[in-house]
């Protein structure tokens, strides 16, 4: 039998709410909304239409669900055909006062933090950490059991490989145009590989490969590809150091 503490305002039609679900205060439910069982949301939350929320997520207050995304109407970054609803898998933890767009997914056992911000057509696999203050643009993906911690901002178009640690206020950038010239936006997407390192503060710049098991040190400035297993630091950022095979993820 569901279980609610208060009742949702149900706004839409064709609305599941599964077994042992509760519900805060000032919950809105829109049109085709799935929430699967033992699943929690808490206060002032809103689940935009065709979102699904599978068994055992945690909602905390002010979180909402599958927005859509409005852009202006000069913006570069315009969305085009329709999006599926965003998809929250098992047992996510998805804090206070965050924010993920429609057609975006978040992978089972992940854990958002507080007042973490993810666009459109983004998609988090299993096992991910974003801390607080998180931001994650538009079509980027983030694979298995990498973190990325307080204040990072992930630009559009960005993949990161698995097993990655990205430190807190570091800054990928997408295009080197500050905004001017003619004609459509043109991102530069970073590709950064599996089980690398990067300390807080650091900025990588647009376009550029980070190679598998490397390390870029706090508050570098990565201008240039790094290649794989090496240790870089410094604005420019240069090779300081070979990265150990004891250093090395052996999973």
């Amino acid at each position: 039998m569901t279980k609610k503490l208060f009742s949702p305002l149900l706004l839409g039609d064709n609305i599941h709410i599964g077994n042992n679900v509760n519900f805060g205060k000032n919950v809105i439910l829109y049109d085709n909304v799935i929430i699967n069982d033992e699943i929690t949301i808490g206060n002032n939350c809103i689940i935009y239409p065709d979102s699904l929320l599978e068994t055992g997520c945690y909602i905390y207050d002010g979180g909402i669900i599958g927005r859509m995304p409005k852009s202006r109407a000069k913006s570069r970054n315009i969305n085009k055909g329709k999006m599926p609803g965003s998809i929250i898998q098992k047992n996510v933890i998805f804090g206070t006062n965050s924010l993920i767009y429609r057609g975006s997914s978040i992978g089972k056992n992940s854990f958002i933090a507080d007042n973490v911000w993810i666009r459109e057509k983004v998609i988090i696999e299993n096992n991910v950490v974003l801390g607080t203050g998180v931001q994650v643009m538009n079509n980027s993906t983030i694979h298995n059991h990498s973190r990325v911690m307080n204040n990072s901002h992930i630009t559009e178009h960005v993949i990161i490989g698995e097993y990655t640690f990205i430190g807190p206020n570091v800054t990928t950038l997408a295009s080197n145009s500050f905004g001017r010239g003619s004609g459509s936006y043109e991102p530069e997407p970073i590709i950064i590989g599996r089980a690398v390192r990067i300390g807080g503060n650091a900025t990588i710049m647009p376009g550029l490969k980070i190679g598998e098991e490397s390390l870029i040190a706090a508050g570098s400035v990565v201008i240039n590809d790094v290649p794989d297993e090496v240790g870089v630091m410094g604005n420019p950022a240069k090779m300081f150091k070979k990265v150990k095979a004891d250093e090395k993820l052996n999973y």
